[in-house]
């Protein structure tokens, strides 16, 4: 509870369920969560919170007995409101901390898109003139338009390579 998981909202996980013995129901085993920076998916969240629920404990506490088990052991199958709204300060942080890293992840790949797009543009230019032998191009050719077609100046730099 102190190192809660963070996942993608759109994980595959979401609609994942768990079989409550004590409860004898199915119960969402995680949990989205939402912030000012967006919402996120809390691995085991949903499972934590029905720990948490009256209903559990009242019900946790019926299979003891019907089961002839110790009452002891109601501690390990429930968790206290105290302890799991601790864990929801935690999980505030580390969700916030996740869209963060998301965001500035996001904004780095754009970054990198941005910048090899701008590196295959400059790479596509015209080509320089000291690549043409001299008079092997007309002028009226040496325009942008020109150079869209293979030329014979082009030609010539792959016959010389």
């Amino acid at each position: 509870m102190k190192n809660p998981s963070i996942l993608e909202s759109m994980s595959e996980m979401v609609n994942m369920t768990f079989w409550c013995y004590f409860c004898q129901s199915e119960i969402t085993k995680h949990k989205e969560h939402f912030t000012a920076m967006g919402h996120c998916m809390i691995e085991l969240g949903g499972m934590l919170e029905h720990f948490t629920r009256q209903d559990h404990v009242d019900n946790t506490v019926q299979f003891l007995r019907e089961n002839k088990k110790d009452l002891v052991l109601t501690s390990d199958y429930i968790v206290s409101t105290e302890a799991y709204l601790k864990y929801l300060e935690v999980v505030d942080v580390s969700c916030s901390q996740f869209l963060k890293n998301k965001s500035d992840s996001l904004k780095l790949n754009v970054y990198v898109s941005v910048g090899s797009r701008n590196k295959v543009s400059r790479a596509t230019k015209i080509p320089s003139p000291h690549l043409c032998r001299a008079g092997t191009e007309p002028a009226a050719q040496k325009s942008f338009a020109a150079f869209s077609q293979p030329s014979r100046c082009t030609q010539d730099v792959t016959e010389r390579r």
